[in-house]
């Protein structure tokens, strides 16, 4: 009785507290300096901000945010949980500035939804780490992505893309047809990234191109699409803590890829304390990584922060070549003059094998084309950083604490700073150099810019060049493909191309 009596009293008065936090947590968030003074929507709900809007539209994108910096600007703010105003930069100079000139003060931050995904990345890697801690990352292993280490592995490149060439072959040669046969095209993209990496960051061979392994599946899984609705529900701050079906799955196959990364860093690690194999040892990024001491202190990484290095090369760069592949044969498959203008220079300037990092410079048109697909559509066209300390922004106030969404990939597709932006136009790059462009940021920019996308450059050209040899891309037959935006940006369902033998 006296504890129905105590609960009778104490549960009102806990739930009128958590109303009236609520409430004033609202009210603060509309009456700050940010949300008075940027244009940006109004809140479509007091509790959601401006987020439903982004389920409504059947699969998370970044279409609206383009539509409100045609609206608003390249600056503006918008509203998440509890009207909590976060600001939005599409300006070419802001960015500048946010990722060059003052990039000490806007420290990389995680979405609430994403923040298991980092602790599975880690924290101490390049993508998520700051301060001291990323700049002493930085200085250590920038030397390992210098070109001359880079080329190294265009044979690893060019061999993976002849086994994904010889998977097709076979199965196009099953049918005895000549009709163009419907291929998972993301998906074998995806396996033949992974073994790449493999192979040339870690000297492991995953040997997943022609049937799935384990490892493979775990990262189709890890990187599929959610259901809009339950993509909505990750950005509640309790949704990952939750003991259902899917989390508990994802959390076990975040383990199992974890005891995968310690054993590759153990056998390396054995092999330079036995003085044994330590010149091959050094052949690949993560014996490199091993190998490295900062110039400043002479200190190498830790373990946990080689765990961390090797984590995050392994899932960023494997994912985000292999979508910058899609969506550049998706285009490609779209635009068949294109494609076979670029299969011509292709013919007429490679060798049969054996491609070099000089071979790949001659090829013009293709790298043109590239740099085209990566402006329409940027594998990691965004970034949130959080300010440091008060700091004025396209002239408004912009207090410590502040969330800043960074959208390089949506500026590349604004009319304010591209002819005809949506068009898919290769010659644009034709007359110019890309890294030139205050407006082309697809790898971002700065002392935060990318530190493999050198790497990925020569990989995608590479792959490229073999699939294109070799085969002909149409599009599918029912589909059309809208663009899919989590932690990266990728075709929305999962890219499937008919291919046909080049003859």
């Amino acid at each position: 009785m006296e504890l129905c009596l105590l609960l009778g009293i104490v549960l009102p008065i806990a739930a009128s507290g958590v109303v009236f936090w609520i409430i004033y947590t609202i009210l603060s968030n509309l009456a700050s300096p940010v949300s008075r003074k940027l244009p940006g929507p109004p809140p479509s709900s007091y509790i959601f901000g401006n987020t439903t809007e982004f389920s409504l539209r059947g699969i998370p994108s970044l279409d609206l945010f383009e539509e409100w910096a045609e609206e608003y600007g390249g600056i503006f703010r918008y509203y998440v949980l509890f009207c909590q105003p976060q600001i939005v930069v599409t300006d070419p100079q802001i960015l500048k500035y946010i990722y060059i000139t003052n990039w000490k003060n806007y420290w990389k931050t995680t979405p609430i939804g994403l923040a298991d995904s980092v602790k599975f990345i880690g924290k101490q890697g390049l993508v998520f780490s700051n301060g001291e801690l990323h700049k002493r990352h930085r200085r250590l292993i920038n030397p390992v992505f210098r070109i001359a280490n880079l080329k190294k592995f265009l044979t690893i490149f060019e061999d993976c893309a002849n086994k994904l060439t010889s998977l097709w072959l076979r199965n196009l040669e099953k049918r005895n047809s000549a009709e163009p046969l419907l291929m998972p095209v993301k998906n074998d993209l995806s396996r033949l990234t992974l073994e790449a990496i493999g192979k040339a960051a870690f000297g492991f061979n995953f040997d997943c191109i022609e049937e799935d392994s384990i490892l493979s599946e775990t990262f189709v899984k890890l990187t599929s699409s959610k259901k809009p609705f339950r993509h909505f529900l990750r950005f509640l701050p309790f949704w990952e803590k939750l003991p259902i079906p899917e989390n508990i799955n994802s959390r076990s196959e975040r383990s199992m890829l974890n005891r995968c990364v310690d054993s590759m860093i153990a056998e390396k690690r054995e092999l330079i304390r036995n003085e044994t194999g330590r010149e091959s040892v050094g052949k690949d990024l993560l014996g490199m990584m091993l190998l490295a001491r900062d110039p400043e202190t002479g200190e190498s990484l830790s373990c946990s922060e080689l765990r961390d290095e090797t984590m995050t090369f392994l899932v960023a760069g494997h994912e985000t070549t292999s979508l910058g592949l899609s969506w550049t044969l998706l285009y490609l498959a779209l635009h068949p003059m294109e494609q076979r203008k670029c299969r011509e220079e292709i013919l007429a300037t490679l060798p049969e094998s054996n491609i070099t990092f000089e071979d790949l410079e001659r090829l013009k048109y293709l790298n043109a084309i590239a740099l085209e697909s990566l402006r329409l559509r940027t594998p990691a066209p965004a970034s949130l950083r959080q300010s440091m300390k008060d700091d004025c922004l396209g002239g408004y106030y912009v207090p410590a604490g502040t969330k800043v969404l960074t959208l390089h990939g949506t500026m590349q597709r604004l009319p304010n700073y591209w002819t005809c932006p949506l068009k898919f136009e290769p010659n644009r790059f034709m007359d110019q150099t890309a890294d030139a462009n205050d407006v082309y940021m697809p790898f971002g920019a700065g002392p935060r810019k990318c530190i493999g996308y050198k790497f990925a450059m020569l990989e995608l050209a590479t792959v490229l060049a073999v699939l294109l040899k070799n085969f002909e891309f149409l599009p599918h037959p029912t589909v059309q493909y809208k663009s899919r935006m989590l932690i990266t940006q990728s075709p929305y369902p999962n890219l499937e191309l008919l291919v046909r033998k080049y003859a």
